[in-house]
């Protein structure tokens, strides 16, 4: 995940969601806003150094999606309770089609054009590369739209103070790495250590 921003939203972008939608890998309806309370949290709370380098660890060397990532923080911070499993299990099975084949396509593409001299073309390839990024950008952004549509809201708000909203984060981040076939948990759990107590910093 880069630097969130509000990038145009781009055609190929759509094509590949209606797609997904059409082929029923997505099952949400086309009508959603992309403004919402977990974009919005997702801007501040990403722009901190520590939460940013905590996320890209946990995505460049243990292969996390940074979205569900962003909405377990998400859901403690708007006060739910710990995220049921089976709706994680949901959650993850619902957005892995978008993740695998639009946003980890267009960040390899924009990574290979920003390492590899043999396809560095001056500014007109600096140019579509900057477009990839921010089809990139959108593509996340969508991606959080659906997370934010798809998960559970009816529970109510029990969370009242920063360290237990900062404890549930933790318990959703461990119930996500649960899911996942990782062997020295060691250094990952200091990441999801850094989220938490930003979390609880960043609380009000």
């Amino acid at each position: 995940m880069q630097e969130l921003n509000y990038p145009i939203i781009s055609i190929i972008v759509f094509y590949k969601l209606f797609t997904l939608i059409k082929n029923g890998r997505v099952r949400i309806l086309m009508k959603f806003s992309l403004d919402n309370p977990l974009w919005n949290f997702s801007n501040k709370f990403y722009k901190h150094d520590n939460v940013r380098i905590a996320c890209i660890k946990l995505q460049n060397e243990f292969g996390f999606d940074v979205n569900i990532v962003l909405y377990c923080c998400w859901m403690a911070y708007s006060g739910y309770p710990i995220i049921k499993i089976e709706e994680l299990l949901e959650i993850i099975r619902t957005i892995k089609p978008w993740q695998n084949e639009v946003i980890s396509d267009l960040r390899k593409v924009r990574v290979r054009m920003k390492s590899n001299n043999g396809i560095k073309f001056g500014l007109h390839s600096n140019a579509l590369r900057d477009k990839i990024k921010d089809c990139e950008l959108q593509a996340e952004r969508i991606e959080q739209a659906i997370l934010f549509y798809s998960g559970d809201k009816l529970a109510p708000k029990t969370n009242t103070d920063s360290i237990q909203r900062g404890s549930v984060a933790l318990k959703n981040l461990e119930a996500y790495t649960n899911q996942m076939v990782i062997d020295d948990v060691t250094i990952l759990h200091s990441y999801l250590n850094v989220l938490k107590e930003a979390l609880i910093e960043h609380a009000d």
